[in-house]
């Protein structure tokens, strides 16, 4: 990371001499991927501590230091969390009123509302680097602390981290339908029936086989992808219930207190009935996913 500080300050004209100049936000983003590909880990924590601290410069002001890393124990509910909204208010109908509108004063302790969203990309390639190195707990934790700051994730953020919430062995496979139920299920529109043609956009957006249009940056919903992996954490589940635990790697790397979010069929059924349902009812497709995945099964209650 340090010859690329300096790469960057030779090519901006600082030779290399006197105070480095911080990477841009969008510098440390695209080196990040190469660096999760090296299995660099500690260069991709650094990437994503140097771009937290211009996030938080950029959007909040200038701060003496980095608040500490967060931990599991200190860490905010990420299902408690108040997040901030994320749905396109400009198509929402407006209330008239008769009495002029209340101007609110910026919150100064919190990302100004048309930049919340900057850390959504770092974010996700920070989280990828976790999972991969099956430090779950960190993961939840940073997310959790991401977005009790005011930060909001983008929709491929979201899916992304649900899904690598799926990564650990048992999955974490309740809290992943908890969030689904609450972040991603409202806006789902349905399947596509099987004489209908998704929209061409659709597939664009990674959004196959789901009923609808055109989602906007500011709209979330969960990925066919997404919701093909919940149903094999869902049958993995059900096969946890009935044969009982077949292993963990939720004791190490920080990941204990992790059990909980293993969760049960019942649990899942009780706390993300229509997240449940979206996948039970999702097509039959001829596809590598399914047919890895979920190998035909029939994900029924």
């Amino acid at each position: 990371m340090k010859l690329l500080v300096q790469k960057y300050t030779q090519e901006t004209g600082n030779g290399g001499k006197g105070v480095f100049e911080p990477l841009p936000l969008r510098v440390l983003t695209a080196v990040m991927p190469a660096y999760i590909n090296a299995k660099s880990w500690e260069e991709v924590e650094e990437c994503w501590r140097l771009a937290k601290e211009q996030a938080d410069t950029m959007t909040i002001g200038s701060r003496p230091h980095l608040d500490p890393a967060p931990s599991a124990k200190t860490s905010p509910n990420i299902l408690k969390l108040s997040v901030a909204k994320t749905t396109d208010e400009s198509q929402m109908p407006k209330k008239k009123s008769k009495r002029a509108a209340t101007i609110k004063k910026p919150d100064p302790t919190r990302p100004v509302p048309s930049l919340r969203h900057v850390l959504s990309q770092p974010l996700r390639h920070h989280i990828t680097s976790l999972a991969l190195q099956r430090r779950f707990s960190e993961m939840i934790s940073t997310v959790a602390s991401v977005l009790n700051e005011g930060y909001i994730l983008d929709n491929s953020t979201w899916n992304i981290f649900i899904e690598h919430l799926l990564r650990s062995t048992p999955p974490l496979a309740l809290l992943a339908f908890r969030l689904t139920e609450k972040y991603l299920t409202p806006s789902f529109p349905g399947w596509v029936q099987h004489k209908q043609h998704a929209n061409r956009s659709s597939h664009v957006q990674r959004l196959p086989h789901i009923r609808g249009s055109y989602l906007t940056s500011t709209q979330l919903m969960p990925r066919y992808r997404t919701l093909v992996k919940l149903g094999a954490a869902y049958l993995a589940i059900r096969r946890r219930d009935a044969l009982g635990d077949q292993g963990s790697d939720l004791t190490s790397n920080g990941n204990e207190g992790l059990e909980k979010y293993v969760g049960t069929t019942i649990q899942i059924r009780k706390d993300a009935p229509e997240t449940l349902y979206a996948v039970q009812t999702m097509p039959a497709i001829e596809d590598t996913l399914q047919t890895v995945l979920l190998r035909r099964e029939a994900v029924n209650y």
